[in-house]
């Protein structure tokens, strides 16, 4: 286990050595510079178990996390942020308003390559889910400016025209407040695209790419990007647009930066604490923030993210052995997480995590972020959701505090809760 806590990333690989098995020297740690330097001290602390159960790692790794205030209970962050409450027992809902697809882009189709949906084909989809039954939604909208999804970041405040513009927004929004919905805003302060109205070409090196839907691309330095959440939000402020949460997309799921350029240098440490800074402002402004997937160094201020699926969700005909809930049972009080609901199976999953679910998916991107080949049917997506709403709102605050293999056969687990509910699901 790393110590030093800005060590926790996607950059920190403790692997197996398949040639050095049941020795001491069979795990392998790899150490980044930092700036391209090595300085200071790193400590790392390792904790034998004779014969563990499972749950015996589990608490032992979530007391440690706790001791060390890196775990923070939505409880408490609902303190700063009372709207956090309103998302319990929600279903997701995951809509793109306009798609715009350079044709530098990877996923260039000329065919596809530009598609509007107007705020109010929206609207209309979010009453005929409540005709089909489904309860309390919260509409997850890509695309909703002018430039089109994954186009000119960080530079997005214009209100797609083709949808409806202003009045069309707020006509959405009125149509999912009067439903006792929540609705959210995609919005992105990583991609740095190339075409943005302020884009500095200062910015442009030393890393581009192109392949989302906007070209040519480098990254923003995190150290400047809570004066652009800023400046966005208050101009959808004055514009009378006020979302209910916000999903400020990769911040969680790709590795912490640096970067080297004289005028801002920041080391990885920093940038995590710039990212948690973009949270904190949204956290007081009363809006529930929200990411891509989720990250033990995010949990301070992260609310819930965009999903969290196992490997074998997404690889369906690959082997990757049994799932388990593993960050669930560490931090499930924490955060909230949304599943993926194709099928039954899924809704076990879902289940013995204690997750909300996907009434309905429509990522922007084919066979990415959420949006893959599979096409459930919408009702059986109401049907499910709302069964795991239900559960949601049980357990939603308590710590899982017990996971098993039933029998020890891991195709049967059960999960315990604080508050005593037991899950148990057949695989």
């Amino acid at each position: 286990m790393v110590k030093q806590e800005n060590l926790i990333t996607a950059d920190s690989r403790l692997q197996l050595n398949p040639n050095a098995a049941n020795k001491t020297n069979g795990f392998k740690l790899y150490l980044l510079p930092s700036l391209g330097k090595f300085e200071g001290s790193r400590t790392f602390k390792i904790k034998h178990f004779k014969n563990p159960k499972m749950d015996d790692i589990f608490d032992y790794i979530r007391n440690d996390f706790m001791e060390r205030g890196l775990l923070v209970t939505l409880k408490e962050k609902q303190q700063k942020n009372p709207h956090i409450a309103d998302l319990i027992g929600t279903s997701v809902v995951h809509t793109t308003i306009k798609k715009v697809v350079s044709p530098l882009s990877k996923f260039y189709d000329s065919q596809n390559a530009l598609e509007v949906t107007t705020f109010k084909t929206r609207a209309d989809q979010v009453k005929a889910l409540h005709n089909m039954g489904a309860g309390k939604l919260y509409i997850h909208v890509d695309g909703w400016f002018e430039a089109g999804y994954d186009n000119q970041h960080p530079d997005v405040v214009d209100i797609c025209k083709d949808a409806g513009g202003v009045s069309g927004i707020k006509e959405l929004f009125e149509a999912v407040h009067n439903s006792n919905d929540l609705i959210g805003l995609h919005d992105q302060y990583r991609d740095y695209y190339h075409d943005a109205k302020y884009f500095n070409t200062e910015e442009k090196k030393p890393f581009e790419m192109c392949m989302w839907a906007g070209g040519p691309q480098s990254y923003i330095c995190a150290s400047l990007v809570l004066d652009y959440v800023k400046r966005n939000f208050e101009k959808l402020f004055n514009l009378g647009i006020h979302p209910d949460c916000s999903y400020l997309d990769v911040f969680t799921c790709n590795e912490l930066d640096e970067c080297n350029n004289p005028a801002h240098l920041m080391t990885r440490t920093k940038c995590k604490e710039y990212r948690l800074s973009c949270f904190a402002y949204l956290n007081s402004k009363g809006i529930v923030p929200s990411s891509e997937e989720v990250n033990l160094w995010a949990l301070k201020e992260l609310v819930f993210c965009h999903y969290a699926p196992y490997a074998n969700q997404l690889r369906p005909n690959v082997n990757c052995g049994y799932p388990i809930p593993f960050f669930n049972r560490i931090a499930h009080d924490c955060v909230i997480i949304p599943w993926i609901l194709d099928n039954d199976r899924d809704l076990k999953l879902a289940k013995i995590n204690g997750g909300i679910g996907y009434c309905l998916r429509d990522g922007a991107y084919p066979n990415v972020d959420g949006s893959f080949e599979t096409n459930p049917e919408i009702a059986k997506g109401v049907q499910r959701s709302k069964e795991l709403a239900l559960l949601h709102k049980k357990v939603a605050y308590e710590p899982m505090t017990s996971f098993e293999f039933i029998n020890d056969n891991p195709l049967n687990q059960r999960a315990v809760f604080g508050d005593g509910t037991v899950v148990e699901i057949e695989l």
